[in-house]
């Protein structure tokens, strides 16, 4: 059983909801193929990671941005300053560790339609595939 805090719109909320909108939002979520194993050898290989995947992401654009709230109430600012941070959450054995991520440059003055460079991508090592779940979160970026 876990405990999990609702009144807090953090990263583990949003990683806990991703994690069961895999089997279509109905509350349980598969065993990872390698634990249907009889032996506990399955598991050793599972835990050292043999098979990691590289991911690459790339992000092009974005599309339609709302406008940001000024910090004094009902304020809007005109446009927006863009950029997105890619986290790989793997649930692999290194998970102590603060897990790999990726900021995108900032686009400046287009919050409407931003265009990220081309050649700007993440590159991430996934030690556990079968439970890897990728957090993107567009942010503004503010002078």
């Amino acid at each position: 059983m876990v405990a999990l805090n609702y009144q807090t719109h953090d990263s583990a909320l949003v990683i806990n909801d991703g994690r069961f909108r895999e089997c279509g939002n109905q509350g349980y979520v598969f065993k990872p193929e390698y634990l249907y194993g009889d032996s506990l050898e399955d598991l050793d290989d599972a835990l050292d990671c043999p098979r990691p995947k590289k991911v690459t992401i790339s992000i092009l654009n974005g599309f339609c941005l709302p406008k940001s709230m000024d910090s004094k109430p009902g304020i809007q600012k005109r446009t927006i300053n863009p950029f997105v941070s890619v986290t790989l959450y793997d649930g692999s054995p290194a998970s102590l560790l603060p897990p790999p991520s990726f900021t995108t440059g900032v686009v400046k003055g287009n919050g409407l339609n931003p265009i990220w460079k081309e050649n700007e991508a993440a590159t991430f090592t996934c030690l556990n595939p079968a439970l890897g779940i990728v957090s993107f979160a567009v942010y503004d970026h503010d002078d």
